[in-house]
């Protein structure tokens, strides 16, 4: 991989919680490979805030939900 090239490892679904926690699915039929001290991009980047994510923790739910924390997200009233 050059510099400068991404690769898509997950799609962001909606918050879990109230601590800043987001529920994550595979990204196009790929093995989920998302794990502690990824740093990610997000694309589209949001308008106001982190353009660039480091997970630090990934979590698997009872039902099969995958869950995501990032340290640059404290909660659900972060701005936007």
């Amino acid at each position: 991989m050059s510099a400068g090239s991404y690769e898509l490892v997950a799609r962001v679904g909606k918050a879990r919680g109230l601590e800043g926690k987001v529920t994550v699915f595979e990204a196009d039929d790929l093995p989920f490979c998302m794990h502690e001290g990824l740093v990610c991009h997000v694309v589209p980047p949001a308008l106001y805030g982190p353009r660039t994510l480091t997970c630090t923790c990934v979590e698997e739910l009872g039902d099969g939900t995958l869950v995501a924390r990032f340290a640059e997200i404290e909660g659900i009233e972060e701005e936007k």
